[in-house]
């Protein structure tokens, strides 16, 4: 099946099924789900994260500096037969935490993406789901009330 009919399905499937539907766009600077913590410490907000992310069945991918990357295999069987292939199966759900020290303030912005053949040569990212989004939105409210001496200025 040709990469743009795959795509054309998918959307379909997603807003039939009510998997999420269509990425939100967010009123924040970045337009995706982020928040801004004051007088918060990176390495806690990281911490957290990463504990939350693990609670709810995600892997770590990627761990920097300033970007922490999640997987986890999208469990739905139409979107496995859209966007994987023989040799890959399921595509995964990726959630990236970009946190940025701004002043005494962290701020953590996400990204939300479907990853079909993760790993592969043929890898390919689509734009996530409103699920995927309102998770990553609700890991980051849930890191925020756990911050200590931290009030928190939510975007």
């Amino acid at each position: 099946m040709h990469l743009s009919l795959k795509v054309t399905v998918i959307a379909t499937c997603i807003a039939l099924m009510g998997c999420g539907g269509p990425a939100m766009r967010f009123a924040t600077e970045s337009g995706r789900p982020e928040i801004v913590m004051e007088r918060a410490s990176i390495d806690r907000v990281k911490s957290a994260i990463v504990n939350k992310m693990l609670n709810r069945g995600f892997r770590i991918t990627r761990d920097t500096q300033f970007e922490l990357t999640f997987e986890k295999t999208y469990a739905n069987p139409v979107t496995g037969v859209l966007l994987g292939d023989e040799y890959i199966g399921q595509p995964n759900t990726g959630i990236t935490f970009t946190i940025a020290q701004r002043g005494e303030d962290v701020r953590v912005v996400t990204d939300v993406a479907f990853i079909a053949n993760p790993g592969s040569p043929q890898e390919r990212r689509f734009e996530g789901t409103q699920t995927a989004q309102l998770l990553a939105k609700s890991v980051l409210e849930e890191t925020a009330a756990e911050q200590s001496r931290s009030s928190v200025r939510a975007q």
